[in-house]
């Protein structure tokens, strides 16, 4: 299976509750608002921050510690996956292939007909060269004859990136989906209404995205994603028939014209040193210092934002936090930037890094990725 541009009338469904997304979504905060009554304190604690310093970690990345939290820098890696690949069992049937790579895996009970590979078991958001590797392997295992469908179970900083990095890599109608947990990846996974969606990103409350559209990284309130579907016992109720998003569909600019974004090579060999700052936390001279460092920026801001901030010598992409539910259109941004549309910060970054590793860095083409 080549790598690929990536990227039911409602189906039958438990209650007429669960057949309305709105309604699912509203039970679904009312039950949420009283967990958090619960755990206020500990999310107080967890979520204390520092001022913006890029900080280098054991593997060779960076990190940006902003106001809000830490960003990973989706860059340059020396460390990769010591996972054994040549270890997957042959099981007669259609087989779920399980990656591992963090995230919540049950020891026992293990869901029947399913087969797991480890490859890493970490708690920090995955670099690019260990999100590529994972590609990779997922790319070999969907290629089996008797593989009905793949899942990779990740660490909730990672699910994000790689959700949307595999939309743009696969094109099967075989199921992906990407989760934290094992348990609902799976559910998701064996349902006969997840093929033909692309892959599918699965939250720990049970909502099920698109890896286009799923919910930023690190995101507490007010920036969800939008769910095509949600898990109800041991049932995936989908909202939709299987489509494709436009900005991946085939007559998508990306898929008409940039048909290297799915060479994986492009991505092994060259991988950009890409960070997200946040607009308030930068000054021109920090920027500068940056250019020389970095092959490309992406800038988290409002759509009213008042930066000018653009660069002659590297790409700068806007993107809002509260994406994919706000927009953030190219009038809004300074001249000689781009925006991201309805695309996350992260997103934006993982999407800027493949379109630079393959060549794309002037600015009307990349306006032209960027236009979803």
């Amino acid at each position: 299976m080549k790598f690929e541009l990536a990227l039911s009338a409602l189906l039958a469904v438990s209650s007429v509750t669960d057949a309305s997304p709105v309604e699912f979504l509203n039970r679904k905060k009312k039950q949420n608002k009283a967990a958090a009554s619960a755990s206020s304190v500990s999310h107080s604690v967890s979520h204390s921050v520092s001022h913006s310093v890029a900080e280098p970690t054991a593997t060779g990345e960076s990190t940006l510690r902003a106001s809000n939290g830490t960003i990973n820098i989706f860059g340059n890696a020396t460390t990769l996956l010591n996972g054994n690949r040549s270890n997957r069992t042959a099981v007669g049937g259609e087989t779920l292939q399980v990656i591992v790579a963090g995230g919540k895996v049950p020891i026992t009970n293990r869901t029947a007909g399913s087969n797991y590979t480890t490859v890493s078991n970490t708690s920090r958001a995955l670099n690019s060269t260990e999100l590529l590797n994972i590609a990779t392997d997922l790319n070999s295992t969907l290629a089996e004859k008797n593989t009905k469908a793949g899942v990779v179970v990740t660490n909730s900083k990672s699910v994000e990136a790689f959700g949307f990095l595999s939309s743009l890599l696969f094109n099967t109608s075989k199921p992906i989906v990407i989760s934290e947990d094992a348990d609902l990846a799976s559910i998701v996974a064996n349902s006969t209404g997840a093929a033909g969606r692309g892959p599918l990103v699965v939250k720990d409350d049970g909502l099920v995205y698109s890896g286009l559209f799923s919910p930023t990284t690190g995101c507490e309130t007010d920036c969800s994603g939008i769910p095509v579907g949600a898990v109800s016992g041991n049932t995936t109720n989908f909202f939709f028939q299987p489509s494709v998003a436009t900005f991946l569909s085939v007559n998508s600019t990306i898929r008409t014209n940039y048909t290297n974004f799915t060479n994986i090579e492009s991505l092994a060999y060259s991988s950009p040193t890409v960070p997200i700052l946040y607009d308030a936390d930068f000054s021109e001279y920090l920027v500068q210092g940056l250019a020389a460092a970095v092959q490309g920026l992406v800038v988290v801001s409002s759509n009213t934002t008042s930066s000018t901030l653009n660069s002659s010598s590297i790409p700068i992409v806007y993107a809002s936090p509260s994406a994919p539910l706000v927009s953030i259109a190219q009038e809004d941004v300074p001249a000689g930037s781009i925006a991201a549309g309805y695309l996350t910060p992260v997103k934006a970054q993982v999407l800027l890094t493949v379109a630079i590793a393959n060549g794309v860095t002037d600015l009307e083409s990349l306006k032209a990725v960027f236009a979803n």
